[in-house]
């Protein structure tokens, strides 16, 4: 099967998106299929194919989210397309609701072929509030990208997420259909705490002067309002004193970074807490390694790649309860839910008061809960769906999408317009 995969971000830049991508086409290609996946690019001045990745050049750029490339699809002409109609997919899969999926949206539509959409993020209003300059902006902003959402997910053929949350935001964006839950992959063989050395550790701790004895507890992700990294230094706060020997480490840069250390030091855990910036893919595993769990308060995931990514080097998770993800934590066997500072320093105290024997079986446990979560699952998943669409479309006269799309064309081109100049400050 050719399978034509739509993201305006990849590699090399760093987010869940791109990691769920970049482990699909993985797993494909590993099961012996031929896929394409097509971004935007800052740094291509024509279009260009590499190593399966077809790059298409922009000239905006979404200024505060780490200048991610905006895509404009209305733009493109027949020769812009053509390099997708000479790879000839069997299928379209979008992961974004941007302009390389209305790319995506079109070349089905020109093909006749089946698309497939993935609800990735959740667009509530504490994650607008991060990209928007102002919050006047939120409004207007949420009202248009629900029609965009709506529009894509309507003139799909099948629509996954990775979690129940994704299928309750299709519900707040006006549509009932059905969602195949599909939880995020890891990429087990490079989050492997059997592959870091002791060494590894210990150069990482004294690299931030963290001691040897402490501890450390992590978060690694996007500083961003909708992350809860401000109610997590708040609750540590409450209850955390020097004697407890413990240090938080973020990774990750983001809008709010400045804002949360110097919450941390008006706080008074500013010592306790490192924040390392925005660290390389490839130093992740052993940064990871040298922790000894990961706290999240964010209830803005779906399903967190960095939080399974720590399970497979071993962390318990403590995350702040979410009803509708309380299946992405199981207590006392690869973490533990917490509902209150109390709560979070109580399960910390635990952690700390095991003894290693005890803590390396939790390790254990934590480690193989994520086992059957790597890029071969993912993609045997998404095989369950694509190949019954595929077959289907070979053997019927279906009527020709070009028309379906059309009809959602407009309001999403209106939509996209007026969002990506707000994104590009124009």
């Amino acid at each position: 099967m050719r399978i034509a995969l739509f993201s305006d971000t990849y590699v090399p830049y760093i987010n869940g998106v791109v990691e769920h991508v970049k482990n699909l086409k993985q797993g494909l290609e590993h099961f012996g299929h031929e896929v394409l996946v097509v971004t935007a690019s800052n740094d291509e001045k024509d279009f260009v194919i590499r190593d399966g990745v077809l790059y298409c050049p922009v000239r905006l750029k979404a200024r505060g989210i780490y200048n991610y490339p905006i895509f404009e699809p209305f733009l493109f002409t027949d020769t812009k397309l053509k390099y997708i109609m000479d790879f000839a997919p069997d299928i379209v899969h979008i992961h974004t609701e941007f302009g390389i999926g209305e790319l995506g949206r079109m070349a089905a539509a020109r093909l006749n072929i089946p698309v497939v959409y993935t609800i990735h993020t959740i667009y509530n209003n504490d994650y607008l509030n991060c990209y928007l300059p102002t919050k006047l902006l939120i409004k207007p902003s949420k009202s248009m990208l629900y029609k965009v959402i709506k529009r894509y997910a309507e003139h799909a053929d099948a629509i996954t997420g990775p979690s129940e949350k994704s299928h309750e935001f299709l519900r707040e964006v006006g549509l009932e259909k059905e969602m195949a839950v599909i939880p995020n992959p890891v990429n087990l063989e490079s989050f492997d705490r059997a592959k870091i050395s002791e060494e590894a550790r210990e150069a990482f701790r004294a690299h931030y002067n963290i001691p040897k004895d402490a501890f450390v507890a992590c978060f690694v992700g996007r500083l961003g309002i909708e992350k809860g990294v401000d109610t997590m230094l708040k609750l540590l706060a409450d209850k955390i004193v020097p004697q407890d020997n413990f240090h938080l480490v973020l990774f990750g840069d983001g809008p709010v970074k400045d804002e949360l250390e110097y919450l941390a030091a008006e706080l008074g855990i500013g010592p306790m807490v490192t924040f390392t910036g925005m660290l390389p893919n490839e130093k992740l595993p052993s940064c990871l390694s040298a922790c000894d769990t990961y706290i999240t308060c964010s209830l803005s995931d779906t399903n967190s790649i960095s939080m399974l990514e720590a399970m497979a080097m071993g962390l318990p998770v403590l995350h702040l309860y979410d009803e509708i993800n309380k299946d992405q934590v199981t207590d006392g066997v690869n973490g533990y839910f917490f509902r209150s500072a109390d709560e979070l320093y109580e399960r910390i105290k635990l952690l700390q008061g095991m003894t290693p024997d005890e803590f390396e079986q939790f390790r254990s446990t934590t480690i193989q809960s994520v086992q059957s979560k790597g890029p071969d699952a993912l993609a045997r998943h998404l095989l369950d769906i694509y190949e019954p669409l595929v077959e289907s479309e070979e053997n019927n006269n279906s009527q020709p999408r070009r028309s379906l799309v059309k009809k959602g064309s407009d309001i999403i081109a209106n939509s996209l317009s007026e969002f990506y100049n707000k994104l590009s400050g124009q």
